[in-house]
């Protein structure tokens, strides 16, 4: 393998789920090691209570602010925090504040940047929990619950 290099606002993008995601490395990039995503998270957006079944998680906060819904644990993590969830490990995540979220995901073993592909071409407006559900399933994802209010 060689060094990946890649300069700021590259790589693919998608609208996925309410945001937009911009996959860094992949599977072909990393020996099927880890993905790398950027997200950009709206205010008010909020993913589902989710279980990963087949990757370990984490998530560092490059600016703005998220809510952390760890089984019944709730966090506010502003920019330079750092999230690490693993498989198995309930949990959703919310912007909230006045700006806009920026992430960058790490998932390991890859694959997730799969689920983010196949995720983006669902219709566009706020996803149909069932469809989405569904998909999730397909990735190895498990709603657990809907989105924090």
């Amino acid at each position: 393998m060689t060094i990946l290099t890649l300069p700021a606002r590259a790589g693919v993008r998608y609208s996925f789920i309410g945001t937009v995601a911009t996959v860094k490395a992949g599977p072909n990039d990393t020996g099927g090691a880890l993905s790398v995503i950027e997200s950009e998270c709206p205010l008010g957006w909020a993913t589902p209570m989710h279980v990963h079944e087949r990757e370990d998680e984490a998530f560092y906060v490059v600016s703005g602010l998220m809510r952390l819904y760890d089984g019944d644990k709730v966090s506010e993590m502003g920019a330079g925090s750092f999230v690490l969830a693993e498989m198995n490990r309930p949990h959703a995540l919310m912007t909230i504040g006045d700006e806009p979220l920026r992430l960058l995901q790490l998932h390991w073993p890859s694959g997730f940047e799969q689920f983010v592909v196949d995720a983006s071409a669902l219709p566009a407006g706020p996803p149909d929990l069932e469809l989405l559900t569904e998909l999730a399933a397909r990735h190895g994802i498990k709603i657990v619950g809907p989105p924090p209010a």
